[in-house]
């Protein structure tokens, strides 16, 4: 676990934490069960912070990972989300310039995280993408032949589209027609083949030009 990225992520200060920090700790989520949750801990004991930027900032962290991480991240923070709870009621002591607005910032993303932790919606729509692209791997054919475990090829690849129409087919485009053309004596006639009257032409004399 990087705890120097996640002390920088989550400041005692007005700067907001940089993108490319959610994304580093939701990584650290992937390393091992352990380090999964040393994170979600080590966040979680960040909210004991009375400064409200602390508190703002590691719910934030919170909310990127459970969105990003590893799903068993999000999974344990719903039994510890009394801790989130808490600071949907923070009350800090006023800024003696922005007044209450960091302490509402901390109610606000407290607000937002605890939605993000119950939503199974991308959870869900992320194991649906991984099933699809699985599924979709092979031709919609095959899936439905092995599906149905039957010996029987599909009806794509089956006897409608390459079986018996195309050799019905076969045996009238290339039987009758052609096989019509054999005469009694086992010679080919290729009857139409040329000009009909090529024969007759032949036998015709031709008539000399009159000079």
């Amino acid at each position: 676990m990087n705890k120097t990225l996640l002390k920088n992520a989550t400041k005692d200060d007005a700067e907001p934490t940089p993108g490319y920090a959610y994304d580093e700790i939701a990584t650290m989520t992937f390393k091992s069960l352990d380090a999964c949750h040393s994170v979600e801990d080590w966040l979680l004991k960040r909210l004991e912070t009375p400064s409200p930027h602390v508190k703002a900032k590691s719910l934030r962290v919170l909310r990127q990972v459970c969105s990003k991480g590893h799903t068993d991240f999000k999974k344990s923070l719903q039994r510890k989300s009394d801790i989130i709870r808490q600071c949907i009621n923070f009350r800090g002591t006023p800024d003696t310039y922005h007044g209450d607005t960091y302490n509402q910032a901390v109610r606000d993303a407290a607000t937002e995280l605890m939605e993000t932790v119950f939503d199974n919606s991308t959870t869900d729509a992320h194991v649906h993408n991984r099933v699809s692209k699985m599924e979709g791997f092979g031709s919609s054919s095959m899936g439905s032949h092995s599906s149905s475990g039957s010996s029987q090829p599909s009806s794509s690849f089956g006897s409608s589209s390459f079986g018996s129409s195309s050799a019905s087919s076969g045996s009238t485009s290339f039987g009758s027609s052609q096989l019509s053309g054999m005469g009694s004596d086992g010679t080919k006639k290729y009857e139409g083949f040329g000009n009909p009257n090529l024969k007759e032409n032949q036998k015709k004399p031709k008539k000399n030009a009159v000079a």
